[in-house]
C-alpha cells in the first residue's frame, strides 16, 4: 500500500501537466483565431487593437525570435471556446504578467509561441505552439528557466 501512494501522486501530476499543456494549446489557438479575424489575418492590420496586441521590444525574447517582428497578447485578452481561462490545472490563477502569446513574423508566415505561468510558479516556458508538450510543463518552474515578464518585453 505504501508503494501505491507515490505512484498515484505521479499519475495525478502527469495528468495536471497534460491538462496545463492542453490549456496552453487552446490559448495559442485562440490567439490564432483572433488574428485570423483581422483584415488579412495580420496582427498589424487594425490599429484600433493596440490595447490588446502590443509590439515586443527587439531582442526582448531571446536571440531566436527576439530579432523578428513580434506581437504579444495577454492570455486574459484571448477568448476561449472551451477550458478554464482563469485557473491552471494546478488550481492557481494564471500570472497575468508572465502569461502571454507571442505572434512572430517568420518570413511570410506568423508563428505562435506561448508562455503560461500560474501564481504557484507552475508553467510552460516560452514554447512554439507546434511544440507544446506536457513534458515541457514544469511544476514548479526551475530557477534556471528563463521566464519573461510582460512589462520587460513590450515596447
Amino acid at each position: 500500500m505504501l508503494i501505491a501512494i507515490p505512484a498515484i501522486g505521479s499519475v495525478i501530476e502527469d495528468s495536471r501537466k497534460g491538462t496545463f499543456a492542453s490549456s496552453a494549446q487552446l490559448f495559442a489557438s485562440g490567439a490564432n483565431t483572433y488574428v485570423l479575424t483581422l483584415p488579412g489575418g495580420n496582427p498589424t492590420a487594425d490599429t484600433s487593437i493596440t490595447t490588446i496586441i502590443k509590439e515586443a521590444k527587439s531582442n526582448s525574447l531571446g536571440t531566436d525570435i527576439g530579432t523578428k517582428t513580434t506581437y504579444l497578447i495577454k492570455i486574459s485578452d484571448i477568448k476561449m471556446e472551451r477550458g478554464n481561462s482563469k485557473q491552471s490545472a494546478f488550481s492557481a490563477a494564471y500570472n497575468e504578467s508572465k502569461s502571454f502569446v507571442a505572434i512572430v513574423k517568420d518570413g511570410e508566415n506568423w508563428k505562435y509561441y506561448i508562455q503560461l505561468v500560474d501564481n504557484n510558479n507552475n508553467g510552460l516556458p516560452l514554447t512554439e505552439s507546434t511544440a507544446i508538450d506536457s513534458k515541457k510543463v514544469q511544476a514548479p518552474i526551475s530557477a534556471s528557466t528563463t521566464i519573461y515578464t510582460w512589462s520587460n518585453i513590450i515596447k
